[in-house]
């Protein structure tokens, strides 16, 4: 087993969101060969100091973000630059403590402070692993190259990013452009009726999502006004409006949607776990531009339009984005009203910010950054099995197939049986039980062995054997037959009907034996 230790930072959600999509993929996918330890680098070292410097970063980005700007500035080139150098010099000793107990066969870093740490003990000889580090935003800051020639892996989001780094000497066959990566949920498939009903929206009317708090507060007149012109300009448009931690943003949306009497079509949210549902039901997103949020809608294909950058490497996300033609950035100065209005009436202009957004999109991120990691370890099973059941149910003289509703699947666009993973400590039966009413809601009694099949394919970013193992069953009674869990759709099929449809290899090789093709 493989010992992997991914550290974050505290400043902003970026970081840890980052590092929690990566531990998350790599326990889901890798679980059994690997273990993974997720760790703040700077609560690890002392809970005070990271208190004071979370709390100080947030209160420069809230009340002056000019002020913010200069450090920002500073810590590229200047004599800031060299005070966090020599910082991490002297708390990359108690960080090796911790190495040195848990030790680890690779770290992944999504904050430059633990990266140089880690690149500094390389330096003295005090850890071997490897060590990767991943970039949250989407121009490089000078500090995640400090001892850049210590680093084994460079995760950015674009092309422009690797260019400059090779430009500052890093190695290119140490830059891989994967995206930043974004929790799984985003590659899911949603009911779009269900998400209407929980957010209470009309599905004949358009969404736009507005992320309007978030922790600093940053601009609050200007996300005021931006909401108040949404509301009197758009009458047939809905509005979702998420205000974070911001309390007082809350009360005062809240306000003004008892004043305008629009409670039908804007909702504002303090907080929810359902943004990828949101994103995919909407048709545009206003927000400040956050690494993660920003990925979240570049991924979702979301036109965006820019509010209150926090100066520094927000604005620099800012100027890629408009530079790419995904988003239109509202500047202090500039007229709310006007901005909304001339980009509401611009259809091409809108369409082409999709495709843009479309275009930049790298979903599968997270996948591929721990793929390319895990198979980097030279004596890691390179191909692990995977057990599949399924069973071919006959009702009269129709079989019966499903739709799958994830995008995550081991094949796409066809049909399949119902059935799926074979869990820890079941047996072969009552996994195909399971399976059968947790997808299409039927209690089966007699299951027939019929036979098995494997395939070698890439399932879940990761090249792995599955083993499928084959029952068929009939059935007398579907009056509590519906979808459930991963079928999106029901489909039974006579014998004829069975060769028009699309099948995967290892079905097409089990319906032949059958004599259904």
């Amino acid at each position: 087993m493989k010992k992997i230790l991914i550290f974050y930072g505290s400043y902003g959600g970026g970081h840890l969101s980052a590092a929690k999509s990566i531990c998350n993929e790599l326990e889901q996918t890798y679980g059994k060969d690997v273990e993974v330890q997720m760790v703040d680098c700077i609560e690890y070292i002392n809970k005070y100091l990271n208190k004071v410097s979370t709390e100080a970063y947030k209160e420069l980005a809230k009340k002056a973000p000019w002020a913010w700007k200069q450090v920002y500035k500073q810590s590229k080139n200047g004599a800031l630059s060299h005070i966090s150098t020599a910082t991490n010099k002297l708390m990359s000793v108690k960080l090796n403590s911790l190495l040195q107990e848990f030790k680890p066969d690779l770290i992944i870093s999504t904050h430059p402070f633990s990266t140089q740490m880690c690149a500094i003990l390389k330096k003295r000889d005090k850890i071997k692993c490897k060590l990767a580090t991943i970039l949250t935003d989407y121009h490089i800051h000078p500090q995640w190259l400090v001892l850049y020639e210590y680093v084994d892996y460079f995760f950015v989001s674009n092309n422009q990013m690797k260019t400059d780094m090779i430009t500052e000497g890093v190695e290119e066959n140490k830059i891989f452009v994967t995206g930043i990566p974004v929790s799984s949920k985003f590659s899911e498939k949603f009911e779009d009726k269900k998400i209407y009903e929980d957010f209470d929206l009309n599905p004949e009317k358009p969404v736009l999502l507005f992320f309007a708090g978030g922790e600093f507060g940053l601009g609050r007149n200007t996300t005021y006004m931006v909401l108040k012109a949404l509301i009197r300009l758009f009458k047939d448009l809905q509005v979702v409006a998420i205000s974070g931690k911001n309390k007082k943003m809350n009360k005062k949306f809240n306000e003004l949607v008892e004043m305008t009497n629009s409670s039908n079509r804007v909702k504002i949210i303090e907080y929810t776990n359902k943004v990828p549902e949101l994103m995919h039901i909407s048709f545009g997103v206003i927000t400040k531009p956050g690494g993660l949020t920003i990925t979240e809608s570049l991924v979702s294909h979301l036109p965006i339009l820019v509010i209150n950058p926090i100066p520094g490497q927000e604005e620099e996300n800012a100027e890629f984005l408009v530079e790419n033609g995904v988003a239109v950035w509202l500047k202090k100065g500039d007229s709310i009203a006007r901005t909304l209005k001339n980009l509401s009436k611009n259809i091409e202009k809108l369409k082409r910010m999709k495709q843009n957004a479309e275009r930049l999109a790298k979903p599968k991120a997270t996948a591929n950054i721990c793929k390319l990691l895990v198979n980097e370890f030279d004596d890691f099973i390179k191909v692990p099995n995977k057990i599949i059941v399924s069973v071919l149910i006959k009702y009269k003289d129709k079989y019966l197939f499903i739709k799958q509703n994830k995008k995550d699947g081991a094949y796409d666009d066809c049909v399949h049986l119902v059935g799926g993973s074979l869990e820890d400590d079941e047996t072969l039966e009552t996994a195909i039980k399971r399976e059968v009413l947790e997808e299409v809601n039927l209690e089966l009694e007699t299951l027939v062995p019929f036979d098995f099949d494997s395939d070698i394919l890439e399932y879940k970013g990761r090249e792995t054997q599955l083993i499928f193992l084959r029952y068929t069953a009939e059935v007398n009674d579907i009056s509590s037959i519906k979808t459930g869990s991963d079928a999106e759709e029901i489909i039974w099929l006579s014998k004829e009907e069975i060769q028009s449809q699309k099948h995967n290899l290892p079905s097409i090789r089990f319906l032949k034996k059958l004599n259904l093709i």
